[in-house]
């Protein structure tokens, strides 16, 4: 980032309008956001008065006239917490607009009687200064908020009571007052009205009931009311003397109203100050409650964020001292600073303020020799941090929270000498409910000054005093209109933050920061040099949404969108468009379109190739492996990999780091699809090296997202096909807890799946069963039937309670992915969900087909497994349909083994052929023939797939259970082809039945030996000494061969 302008070491200056706003009404002060402070749908009381004065031709009577009117009515209204909102003059005359309940007030319960006791004494005020006037008294629910633009607005309320106030004002009459029903009933017990008849408004169908207060009514009549009131309140009938005094004291104010002292009683009962005896038994007083302030002491009312009973300053230190703190605590230094700097008629009595609230319990000291205890255990799990954009603590957090303090010496150098106080909020809930209510001006000038004494008294070497800088800044230049300076000041603090996150590899909050410092630079104009500081932002910030959010997930492709200009039109490529490039490669991939992601990989080579750059041939060879594994080019893939083994190796003699590109060290990432591909070409003991060899390289970069990403890979490309489900299941945990740890969105969801497939029961049950048959050799079961699933010790099966996705962890990607995916179909294929495997197949199938991936065969695979495990063979309706079926399983698997003969998938190979083998023989036992062709086919393709494995010395299930399929169906075919020949004579029932297969019954004997038997014959022999070829030849050649449907 560019360094901003030299900071001004001088103290801050505060412009004298800025601090002259924060004492006119919100109405007056360009609060663009007050919107979410203000306006809502509250319950108001609006009072009109008008004033009999004739401003058409005003003289100085008049003048002066109106500004004593003007002062007695802000002498009612004010102290009562209503708010004057428009002192005008319309085609009604001189009118006052007053409001009980509109903010910065919040409604109070007696808000009617405050209106009326407001308006009777105004109404006598003016009387005295012989000004007529006429006033209306309305109560309900109005919109408060601001109405106007940007330009001009005001605040104002809004609704049907507001109308309604102003006819009843017409109505009144001089010298009068006319209250609503509603306003009746919320001041009948303080105020004796007089029932008017009801009159008709206009806006309203039907009369309007009014009332005219009389006079105020006596004290001793409201007192009596009111206890009547607490006793049903409180449940009782008789009250302690104690508490009849305390409401007196109440009732003496002379705003009461049912509400408001039922109000106080819930406050007395809630608090713990009053007892309720069960039984009707009575009260009893918990403590002197006299200097309860409406049912709670100061502390309560303060919690509840009630300041009215405070006096200006000490409000505005309150809040202050709330907005500065963390983790409840704060610094006097600071705390002066800012109010000095905000409130400069006020600065004399911060230190009474400061006494006041340490008088009221609001705040206490921490002593000196405490203070480092009191921070080190705040520092642990503190919870503000993630508000700051830090969430792990380390010795950042702990240098963060001492400057926050004003606690580094080293660093913070006061100007005035002044000694070092930190103090703690003891309020519960103050420090929220005030945070949550300022008004967005305070925060921005409080926000600047804050930054300002960092930016004079920091160590700006520090990355604590950069995370400081740029979330007070940020915040003071979020508003609508904030100058340059202030904007790029914030951009390049939070830049620098967010580097500071990415070497914690805090990778969310880096992004967050990022994104906030693009957000900040759109609010000026945007020129060049801001354009180009936006692109850096992005560059810098696009890698790390691909290990966050996902490859190919929404907020990667728009955060590479936004680079395109970065690439250039010609052939060469500097290092910033080779690793733009290479995101949109990783992209690409994540929505399979492999051909397109191959495509600017080979961009970047060619580039690499024309400047002779190795880090930009890095990086192109570690960006086209990926597809040319997805696609099965293993041949391409493994002259890349060498490459990149190379240029690591070189790394390594050098005692440097290969490049980190898209967030990782892509080399080491590529070579961790190695294993799996070696694994599927069929050398299962080179694989298992090269596994650990890359495993090495990962642990020995400490680069936690590379980790993260090799691990990721080997739980989700390689074990799976190797078989290891407990291996799986150990590596994909720690890919998942490390990807927790670090926000790694990507790998967690591909661990995830991994994780859920290897943890499912019927999964290992599966793997299980195949050593078992493999070292037993027994015969053949149903190969996916979840019913054949079943523990070696007979237990039955486990439900697995799993959900096959995780919405919250799963990285929002295309429908169409098939690739990781699968070990997502084949989870649900263990636990017999058929109909779910065969819907999601549909697409995976076509998918696979489209791009050209090495996995088609194995989602065929699955679909004849499909196809199997759905098939009934007792439903007499299925009879007719058997054919069909038979053909369409055998030609899937046939096609499986055709894929992946040609493309040299040997792995893939074994497994169809497998399958293929085990279908076949129970096809055998159903129909109660000894063989037919398709076994035999079967038969030839489980004997080459195994030809081209290399097991070397590792004990590989598939394996071995092919050959003991192998071994055991030989000598079938064997015995069945010596009951064709001549010696098979002398069986009884000559009968020459032939199965619609080909093959024959048990228990009947074969028909007499032909030239076209004994060429099957002959084929059979010779399968059985391994001439494969031409035993098929002549199978084909025989009528027992393939008929034109096969």
């Amino acid at each position: 980032p560019t360094l901003p302008p030299p900071r001004n070491d001088g103290p801050p200056v505060v412009n004298a309008w800025t601090s002259l706003r924060l004492f006119c009404h919100e109405g007056a002060r360009d609060l663009e956001d007050i919107a979410l402070f203000a306006a809502d749908v509250r319950q108001m009381t609006v009072m009109f008065i008008a004033l009999k004065l004739d401003l058409l031709r005003p003289g100085m009577a008049t003048v002066e006239q109106t500004h004593r009117a003007l002062l007695e009515i802000q002498k009612a209204i004010y102290p009562r917490k209503g708010t004057l909102r428009q002192f005008l003059q319309d085609d009604k005359g001189l009118l006052a607009i007053a409001v009980m309940g509109m903010p910065p007030f919040s409604p109070h319960e007696n808000d009617q009687v405050r209106a009326v006791m407001a308006g009777m004494q105004v109404c006598k005020s003016l009387e005295e200064l012989g000004i007529g006037t006429s006033i209306g008294i309305t109560s309900g629910t109005a919109y408060s908020g601001f109405v106007g633009s940007s330009g001009r607005r005001e605040m104002c309320a809004m609704g049907s009571i507001v109308n309604m106030a102003a006819r009843l004002m017409c109505k009144a009459g001089e010298g009068g007052i006319l209250v609503s029903a509603d306003t009746y009933e919320g001041s009948k017990l303080m105020v004796r009205f007089e029932e008017l008849p009801p009159v008709t408004v206009k806006g309203r169908d039907a009369p309007l009931s009014v009332f005219r207060p009389v006079e105020v009514r006596s004290f001793d009549v409201v007192n009596s009311e009111v206890m009547g009131i607490v006793c049903e309140a409180l449940g009782v009938k008789a009250l302690p003397s104690d508490l009849e005094e305390y409401f007196s004291a109440v009732v003496k104010t002379g705003e009461c109203s049912p509400t408001f002292v039922r109000g106080i009683c819930q406050n007395l009962v809630e608090n713990g100050h009053v007892e309720v005896l069960p039984g009707q038994a009575g009260v009893r007083v918990a403590h002197d409650i006299s200097g309860l302030e409406n049912g709670l002491t100061t502390l309560q009312a303060l919690g509840r964020g009630d300041f009215e009973n405070m006096m200006m300053h000490v409000q505005m230190l309150a809040k202050v001292v709330c907005f500065l703190s963390h983790n409840s605590l704060f610094s006097v230094r600071l705390a002066r600073h800012v109010y000095s700097g905000a409130f400069p008629n006020f600065e004399q009595d911060f230190e009474a303020g400061l006494s006041s609230l340490i008088d009221m319990g609001v705040i206490r000291g921490i002593p000196a020799h405490e203070v480092e205890q009191v921070l080190a255990q705040t520092s642990k799990g503190c919870t503000q941090c993630s508000h700051w954009g830090w969430k792990r603590p380390d010795e950042m957090t702990a240098s963060l929270h001492k400057q926050m303090l004003s606690l580094d010496a080293d660093s913070v150098d006061d100007p005035r000498g002044e000694e070092n106080r930190i103090y703690c909020i003891v309020v519960p809930g103050l420090v929220q409910i005030v945070t949550e209510s300022l008004l967005k001006t305070y925060q921005r000038i409080w926000h600047t000054l804050v930054a300002a004494f960092y930016e004079r008294s920091a160590d700006l070497k520090k990355r604590s005093s950069h995370l400081l800088l740029a979330h007070h800044l940020s915040h003071a230049a979020d508003h609508n209109h904030p100058d340059r300076e202030s904007v790029e000041r914030a951009a390049f603090y939070i830049h620098l933050s967010a580097q500071a996150a990415i070497e914690n590899y805090a990778f969310m909050p880096a992004i967050r920061m990022l994104q906030r410092a693009c957000r900040i630079l759109d609010r000026i104009p945007m020129q060049l040099d801001i354009a180009n500081n936006k692109l850096e932002l992005l560059a810098e910030m696009a890698p790390h949404t691909l290990l966050v959010y996902g490859h190919g997930s929404a907020e990667s492709m728009a955060a590479y969108h936004g680079l395109h200009r970065l690439i250039p039109q010609g052939s060469t490529c500097d290092d910033r468009a080779v690793r733009v490039l290479a995101g949109i490669c990783v992209n690409l991939y994540g929505r399979q379109l492999y051909e397109a992601g191959a495509k600017m990989a080979e961009r970047i080579i060619k580039s690499g190739q024309r400047t002779g750059n190795q880090m930009h041939l890095e990086v192109g060879w570690s960006s086209l492996v990926p597809a040319l594994y997805h696609t099965g080019d293993f041949d391409s893939m493994f002259f890349y990999l060498e490459k990149l083994r190379e240029a690591h190796s070189h790394y390594t003699e050098q005692g440097s780091k290969p490049p980190i590109v898209n967030g990782v060290f892509s080399t080491i990432v590529a070579m961790s699809l190695w294993p799996a591909a070696i694994l599927i070409r069929g050398d299962i003991e080179g694989s298992q090296a090269v596994c650990n060899e890359v495993t090495l390289l990962a642990e020995a970069c400490d680069h936690p997202p590379t980790v993260c990403s090799v691990l990721a890979n080997i739980c989700s490309e390689y074990l799976p096909f190797l078989g290891d489900a407990e291996g799986c299941a150990s590596v994909a945990q720690r890919a998942f807890d490390i990807a927790g740890m670090y926000d790694l969105g990507h790998c967690r969801a591909i661990a995830l799946r991994a994780l859920k497939w290897a943890n499912c029961s019927n999964v290992r049950r599966h793997f299980k069963k195949q050593v078992r048959l493999s070292k037993d050799r027994g015969d053949c079961v149903d190969w996916w039937r979840a019913d054949a699933l079943e523990d070696d010790d007979g237990d039955e099966d486990e439900d697995d309670a799993e959900a096959d996705d995780d919405e919250e962890n799963r990285v929002q990607l295309d429908e169409a992915l098939w690739i990781e995916p699968f070990l997502v179909l084949q989870k649900l294929a263990m636990n017999g969900m058929w109909e779910e495997v065969v819907v999601k197949l549909a697409g995976a199938i076509t998918a696979a087909s489209r791009c050209g991936g090495f996995l088609q065969p194995e989602l065929v695979r699955l679909h004849c497994a499909a196809l199997i495990a759905m098939w009934d063979e007792d439903d007499p309706n299925n009879k007719e349909g058997r054919p069909k079926w038979l053909a369409a399983v055998r030609d899937g698997y046939s096609r499986c083994i055709e894929i992946s003969a040609n493309r040299g998938l040997v792995l893939l190979n074994l497994f169809a052929a497998i399958d293929w083998l085990r279908f076949e023989t129970h096809c055998c036992q159903v129909e109660g023939v000894a063989f037919h062709p398709f076994l035999l086919l079967s038969l030839s393709h489980t004997q080459v797939a195994l030809d081209w494995v290399e097991i070397g010395e590792y004990d590989y299930a598939p394996v071995k259970l092919a050959e003991g399929l192998v071994n055991q169906y030989e000598r079938h075919v064997l015995e069945a082809a010596k009951m064709s020949g001549e010696d098979a004579a002398a069986a009884s029932s000559p009968t020459e039945r032939k199965s619609s297969h080909g093959g024959w019954e048990f228990g009947e004997e074969p028909p007499r030996s032909t030239p076209e038997m004994e060429l099957a014959q002959n084929g059979l022999l010779g399968l059985i000494d391994g001439d494969v070829a031409g035993s098929l030849l002549q199978m084909l050649g025989s009528p027992m061969g393939f008929d034109g449907s096969g």
